[in-house]
């Protein structure tokens, strides 16, 4: 990189994104950038980096063909240049950003939760009822005997499927209440178990 020096003569400033080969490459990883999101089939994009003007650029460019796409694309980098850093856009695209994380720690509590209540059957139902008051019970211990009833029957899995749901709307009930399932000194045997 290109450097120039202060006028005290003694300190060195980089020139930064300024100089015209940092500009070139950071043009390069926008383009490179849109045209994987064109590709890519993924219609999951986090809100705050991907607003209304990127998420319709991203629809058009896919429904385009040869010559029109390519312009499309660098209509795409172009706004994708607007909305914030390579480095910010990147992390997003990976679902590494703070509301991604805290969606997937989320979920891992939630399969957490089902898991002990496979493990343990009634004694984790109660955990989970006196942690979530407005639990229905009796729905819950209908679709635990459900999947433990024909492990790998179609009907277990639905069920399965379905206590997660619960769990999930017990969650979302109450986000206050973070789910405790590392609180009880169970919780760990059944994680290392797996």
């Amino acid at each position: 990189m290109a450097t120039h020096e202060n006028n005290t003569g003694d300190e060195s400033v980089e020139a930064g994104p300024s100089s015209r080969a940092q500009r070139r490459r950071d043009a390069d990883a926008y383009a490179k950038l849109a045209e994987t999101i064109a590709r890519n089939k993924t219609s999951n994009f986090p809100e705050p980096i991907f607003g209304p003007r990127v998420r319709d650029a991203i629809r058009d460019a896919r429904r385009m063909v040869k010559g029109a796409r390519s312009r499309q694309i660098r209509r795409l980098a172009q706004l994708l240049r607007e909305s914030g850093g390579i480095d910010d856009l990147v992390h997003a695209m990976a679902g590494k950003t703070p509301g991604q994380m805290q969606d997937k720690i989320r979920e891992a509590e939630n399969e957490r939760w089902r898991e002990r209540l496979f493990a343990e059957g009634d004694s984790a139902l109660s955990a989970l009822v006196v942690e979530y008051p407005d639990a229905d019970r009796t729905r819950l211990r209908q679709l635990l005997r459900q999947t433990k009833n024909k492990p790998g029957a179609p009907r277990a899995k639905r069920a399965a499927t379905s206590l997660l749901r619960e769990i999930r709307a017990l969650e979302r009930r109450d986000p206050e209440t973070p789910l405790s399932v590392s609180e009880d000194p169970s919780a760990d045997v059944i994680e290392g178990s797996e």
